[in-house]
C-alpha cells in the first residue's frame, strides 16, 4: 500500500509541478502489518483533490503516519488544506455500509470505510478531524494483521 501511495504521489507531483510535499512516518513494527488493498490511495487522493487543490497556501503538505495503539493499527493521513465539515462526514461514515457503496451511492473514503467495517466489524474504519483553513486528518483504525493471518481476513 505504501508503494502504491508513493507512486500515486509521484504521478500527482508531476501533474501539479511538485506543488505538494509529503512525509511518510511508519513505525518499523507496522511494516509487517497487512491492510486491505487500496485503502490509503483514495484518502490521499481526497486530501489532494478536496483539501490541497483549493488551498491558497504556498506550502501544501501531506503526512502519512502509521503506528500501533491499544492493540490496533492506526494510520493517519493529514493535510494542511482548506478543511471541511467533519461532523457530517463522520455521521456518513458511521451509517456507511457496503450495500450503500455497491448501490452506487458512494465512492472514495466511504467505500474504504465500508470495506473495513465489513472485513473487521463496526469498531474499525475511518474517523475524520478537520479545522477550516488549517487542514484535515483521516484516521484509519484496523486490527493488527500479520502475513500468516492474511487469508483468514480476506484482505
Amino acid at each position: 500500500e505504501l508503494v502504491h501511495v508513493r507512486n500515486y504521489l509521484y504521478v500527482m507531483d508531476i501533474r501539479t509541478g511538485y506543488s505538494t510535499s509529503h512525509t511518510i512516518e511508519v513505525d518499523d513494527d507496522v511494516m509487517d502489518d497487512k491492510i486491505p488493498r487500496i485503502t490509503l490511495q483514495p484518502i490521499v487522493e481526497n486530501a489532494i483533490s478536496h483539501g490541497l487543490r483549493s488551498s491558497k497556501k504556498d506550502s501544501k503538505c501531506i503526512w502519512i503516519r502509521g503506528y500501533h495503539k491499544d492493540g490496533n493499527l492506526l494510520i493517519e493521513i493529514e493535510d494542511n488544506g482548506v478543511g471541511m465539515d467533519a461532523a457530517k462526514i463522520n455521521e456518513d461514515l458511521k451509517l456507511n455500509s457496503l450495500e450503500r457503496v455497491e448501490g452506487g451511492n458512494s465512492i472514495g473514503i466511504l467505500n474504504v470505510n465500508a470495506r473495513i467495517k465489513k472485513a473487521f466489524g463496526a469498531g474499525y474504519g475511518l474517523f475524520i478531524e478537520s479545522v477550516e483553513n488549517e487542514g484535515t486528518t483521516v484516521t484509519i483504525t484496523l486490527p493488527i494483521r500479520k502475513e500468516d493471518e492474511i487469508e483468514s481476513a480476506k484482505l
